[in-house]
């Protein structure tokens, strides 16, 4: 049987297949975008394919069926399906049980082992693996076959050896295919990154390889991201079963929240990521700013630190929700030879801010943690200082100190899942203008120079290491670190009356 007629003979039987979740039972009714994929993966000579489509897209279902497919129609094959996380390939697993048990004839033909994540077929001898990244068994696999979901995912260390071990293993075999299927990335040093440069390459004919197949589904950088046709171009299912109107929706969150604006292009639309895309809206933290803000004597305040452990800027922010508004105030230190340095080589007006006195210099090369102690001490005489935050790793030993001064110190983990909630939560605040923040032209270079670092679940945190990190983020991660311990202590009944609220979350 040719390879014209093996792509037909797929397409009619992932056909009868029968769908899982929301729309149980139903059979599938492959679409015309759907059945071009499916015919160049049995095209001939067919050994890789990348396929990049938005959420929502059915990916992993899809992923399930191809397995199906394969696992009843070649003999003695090893088919293996990985995801990067455990629940992720418990879903695949799931969604391949599922869908075998709706046909009787597939259910009859199968021996399905669950605390292995396997299924083999009786008719053809073949094995189906579901595995996750890092298990040291992967290395033992010999896969004709293996497809990789939600490649985007897979970020770490543990992922690359991983991907690493799932290709290169199956040299023996005589038929070998991979097949990736991701939404994009916005790790630019990722291997989704590096496939999707490849994908584009082989695409647009700059790179030469008939055995590697593209579907690529996203809008181009260059454009309107605004414009409906620009979705219906990198979305082949809007207007189907995707709905316009939850498009419609996550737009107009995308307009007034930066990192919203980022979620969408990247994962909405696939577009390409800009290392330039800052999180906060400036004009709207611009308008949150007042010439002076106090504090009442009898309003808890908690204070947010991050220092430099070695140079450059390190600051302290306070925070304290004053009838309804979160009022935030800051100090900024830096060493007298850094400010110097970088008015001079940088261009930044370090020595302006200086003597203006929204940065206080300190003699010597380095962070003097000295004066910074001494300092706290007495903004904790002034207010009414409940607790003080700060990320452990450069804090530890003035914590330890401030700590003998009578000033509760807690750990505070720049991590995403510490970040995410401030970040967010700021987000909303700045939209419904609930903010007062003491200008200080320090504060609001830092604001402008953070970019939101995103995972692969949606979380994010304050970062400058995709664009310079000479472009100093230390104030505006002080001040996350005082608005997400404010959100925890309000939690844990600082303030019974008030329940944090959190920005609409993001769905994958």
């Amino acid at each position: 049987m040719g390879k014209i007629n093996e792509a037909t003979r797929a397409i009619e039987f992932i056909e009868r297949l029968k769908l899982v979740d929301d729309y149980y039972g139903e059979p599938c009714k492959l679409r015309p975008w759907q059945k071009k994929i499916i015919r160049g993966i049995f095209a001939k000579d067919t050994k890789k394919a990348f396929l990049l489509l938005p959420r929502k897209h059915a990916k992993t279902w899809l992923c399930a069926a191809l397995s199906i497919v394969f696992l009843f129609t070649k003999s003695h094959w090893q088919i293996v399906c990985a995801a990067s996380a455990e629940h992720q390939i418990k879903t695949l697993y799931r969604y391949v049980k599922t869908i075998i048990e709706q046909d009787e004839y597939l259910l009859k033909n199968v021996t399905i082992l669950p605390s292995k994540g396997k299924i083999t077929c009786k008719l053809t001898g073949s094995e189906l693996i579901c595995v996750g990244s890092g298990g040291k068994s992967i290395h033992s696999l010999s896969p004709n076959l293996v497809i990789l979901d939600e490649l985007h995912a897979w970020t770490t260390k543990k992922h690359q050896e991983t991907y690493e071990a799932l290709t290169t293993g199956s040299g023996a075999r005589k038929e070998r295919f991979v097949i990736s299927i991701s939404t994009q990335t916005t790790d630019q040093n990722s291997i989704c990154a590096d496939e999707f440069k490849y994908a584009c390459d082989v695409q647009k004919g700059i790179i030469e390889n008939k055995y590697y197949k593209t579907f690529l589904h996203y809008a181009d950088v260059e454009d309107d991201w605004t414009d409906e046709k620009v979705w219906k171009k990198a979305c082949p299912a809007l207007g189907d079963w995707i709905d316009f109107a939850y498009y419609r929706e996550e737009f107009e969150f995308a307009k007034k929240i930066p990192s919203r604006e980022r979620s969408f292009k990247t994962y909405f639309l696939n577009m390409p990521f800009s290392n330039n895309q800052a999180w906060c809206n400036l004009p709207l933290y611009q308008s949150t700013l007042v010439d002076r803000i106090e504090f009442p004597d009898d309003i808890p305040v908690v204070l947010g630190a991050d220092v430099a452990p070695v140079h450059d800027l390190s600051a302290v922010v306070a925070c304290a929700k004053v009838d309804g508004i979160y009022r935030f105030k800051s100090w900024l230190w830096c060493s007298d030879q850094s400010i110097f340095e970088r008015s001079k080589f940088e261009g930044v007006p370090y020595d302006i801010w200086a003597e203006r006195g929204f940065i206080k210099a300190t003699c010597g090369n380095s962070t003097n943690f000295d004066v910074i102690k001494d300092d706290i001490i007495e903004i904790s005489k002034q207010l009414n200082v409940v607790q003080l935050a700060a990320d452990k790793a450069h804090f530890f030993q003035l914590g330890s100190q401030l700590e003998s001064e009578g000033i509760p110190v807690a750990w505070y983990t720049q991590s995403f899942l510490r970040m995410s909630p401030p970040m967010r939560r700021f987000e909303k605040l700045l939209l419904d203008q609930s903010l007062q923040i003491e200008n200080n032209p320090v504060l609001t270079y830092c604001m402008s120079n953070v970019i939101a670092e995103e995972n692969s679940y949606g979380d994010i945190r304050p970062s400058n290491k995709l664009r310079n990190r000479s472009e100093k983020i230390d104030g505006a991660t002080a001040l996350l670190i005082a608005l997400g311990t404010q959100m925890i202590l309000e939690t844990e009944g600082f303030e019974q009356d008030t329940e944090p609220e959190f920005s609409v979350p993001i769905f994958f």
